[in-house]
């Protein structure tokens, strides 16, 4: 049996077809774009991009940007209340700290904000936040997935697969994880 032997120059033709062949694949690939290309907004964007911040075991809301003076009023009388709540006394603790209005827009942030006041018309606060479960893990979940069970994409998954990435090279969600709980 005769076996025709591969020269050099059948070799490199066929090398430079077959890669090129991925290249082109690879270019086509890019143009028809993914899942996370760049989509147009349904209305004008007024921001580029959204850097959300949560971090878990900070400052309290009612000691940063959400002041309670009802709860301040309350301080250190016991609450009558048992949803939830285990045996013992149960009292009402407010914020050691005032709040003050700042901005054009007036916004109500603490007076333990030095540097902050200054670019308070540049931020958004959401004050709409609540959750059935008085689990602080199990609220949190809810917060950030709108699933209390976990393990479901989470606010910036979804704004990512939604808006898709200007950036292919770099993530358009990141999520730093506590190396104690698993995150959303």
């Amino acid at each position: 049996m005769n076996i025709p032997s591969l020269q050099r120059r059948d070799f490199l033709y066929g090398l430079g077809s077959s890669l090129g062949a991925l290249a082109m694949t690879d270019l086509l690939a890019k143009e028809a774009g993914g899942p996370l290309a760049p989509k147009k907004p349904m209305h004008a964007p007024k921001a580029k991009n959204v850097i959300m911040l949560f971090m878990e075991g900070g400052p309290g809301h009612m000691d940063t940007f959400d002041p309670k003076p009802k709860l301040n009023a309350l301080h250190k009388t016991e609450s009558k209340s048992t949803r939830g709540l285990e045996t013992g006394f149960k009292f009402y603790v407010g914020s050691p700290f005032k709040s003050r209005k700042v901005g054009q827009a007036g916004l109500e942030m603490s007076d333990q904000w030095q540097y902050l006041p200054e670019v308070a018309d540049e931020l958004c606060n959401y004050r709409g936040c609540t959750a059935e479960s008085l689990n602080h893990p199990e609220a949190l979940f809810h917060m950030n997935t709108g699933s209390r069970l976990g393990a479901d994409p989470a606010l910036g998954a979804w704004v990512n697969y939604g808006l898709g990435t200007t950036n292919q090279n770099l993530p358009g969600y990141v999520v730093m994880t506590e190396l104690a709980l698993p995150q959303g």
